[in-house]
C-alpha cells in the first residue's frame, strides 16, 4: 500500500507503460453525460450520467489503470463476436459496477446490460450498481451506461435467482 501511494505522489505511475489504460476510464468520465435522446432506451432527466461520472471519479489513478487494462482485453477478445465482461465491487461503498464489451446491437446490448447490473446488484448485496457496455476494439467507440440505485422488486429477484448466475465463472474485483 505504502509503494502504490508514494507511485503516486511522486510521479512514478505515470513514467509506467501502462498508464494508457487508465485513460479509458477518463474516457467514460468524459463522455458519462452524453446522452442520445433518440436511443429509445435513453429516458429520465439525464442526471444518471452525473452519477455515473461521480460513480467512476472515486477511482483512483492505479484503479483506473487496472480496470482500464481489463476492459481493453474484453475489448480485443470480443472481436470473437461473444460477450466478454466483469464484475467490479466496492463492498465498503456499497457499490458495484459491471463492464460489458460486446459486439451485439446497442439496443440488445443494452439489454444485456440491464440484465447484468440488476444481477450484480442482487447478487453482490450493494445498494448501488452501474453498467457500462461497449464495442469491440474497431471502429470508433460507443458507451451505453446504466445505474441502478433503488433496492430491485421482489419479481425482478425471483426472476433473476431461476437463471444461471453470469458471474459464477468470474472473480469480482475488489
Amino acid at each position: 500500500m505504502a509503494n502504490a501511494f508514494a507511485d503516486i505522489a511522486t510521479g512514478r505511475l505515470m513514467q509506467s507503460p501502462d498508464w494508457k489504460y487508465g485513460l479509458s476510464i477518463d474516457d467514460m468520465i468524459a463522455r458519462a453525460h452524453d446522452v442520445d435522446p433518440t436511443l429509445s432506451w435513453n429516458k429520465g432527466d439525464g442526471h444518471g450520467g452525473l452519477e455515473i461520472a461521480r460513480f467512476l471519479g472515486w477511482l483512483t489513478r492505479d484503479r483506473r489503470i487496472r480496470l482500464g487494462k481489463l476492459l481493453i482485453s474484453k475489448c480485443e477478445a470480443a472481436q470473437d463476436g461473444e460477450l466478454h465482461y466483469f464484475p467490479h465491487v466496492q463492498a465498503t461503498r456499497g457499490t458495484a459496477a459491471v463492464y460489458l464489451a460486446t459486439s451485439q446491437s446497442r439496443e440488445d446490448r443494452v439489454k444485456t446490460l440491464r440484465y447484468l447490473v440488476h444481477y450484480a446488484q442482487m447478487k453482490y448485496g450493494v445498494k448501488q450498481c452501474f453498467g457500462v457496455a461497449t464495442e469491440p476494439l474497431g471502429n470508433g467507440r460507443s458507451y451505453d451506461f446504466m445505474i441502478s440505485g433503488k433496492p430491485l422488486p421482489q419479481e425482478l429477484v425471483d426472476e433473476l435467482k431461476k437463471g444461471p448466475d453470469p458471474f459464477s465463472s468470474e472473480e469480482p474485483l475488489f
